[in-house]
């Protein structure tokens, strides 16, 4: 409503609020898609059963690989590779909470400390300029 030139709306502390207003709509609509397909594939809500952690992971990486390759949409299911390693990162945060059960992570041992640099040796150093060779 405008009153004498400004506008008037009412007052809202939202002060210290999650900002949905923040989320970009397409990709978040695109992920949607990827519950939907699964949904319809195996029945709604089955991921909430629980999946061990590895197989989601795994999922995960190869849509990353097959974005990363240049693959922009699953020729599978014609869904963004992205949306894919959403669903599956959302996931996995989700199995933190209510699947701890289903972690088959390595032992906590065997993992590197939090923090804790991996190691790569010496890298050969390159021209940042040069070409990338692929087999």
């Amino acid at each position: 409503m405008l009153i004498g030139g400004t506008a008037m709306s009412g007052r809202k502390d939202d002060t210290g609020k999650a900002r949905f207003d923040l989320l970009p709509v397409k990709p978040l609509f695109e992920v949607v898609k990827v519950y939907t397909i699964g949904a319809g594939k195996y029945s709604d809500r089955n991921w909430e059963k629980g999946i061990k952690w590895g197989r989601v992971f795994a999922a995960m990486m190869r849509h990353a690989w097959n974005w990363w390759r240049g693959e922009k949409l699953d020729p599978e299911d014609g869904q963004h590779h992205l949306a894919s390693v959403a669903w599956a990162a959302l996931t996995l945060m989700e199995y933190e909470e209510t699947h701890p059960e289903l972690d088959d992570r390595l032992p906590k041992e065997v993992r590197w400390e939090d923090n804790e640099p991996l190691d790569y040796g010496e890298l050969p150093k390159g021209d940042e300029n040069a070409e990338i060779q692929t087999p």
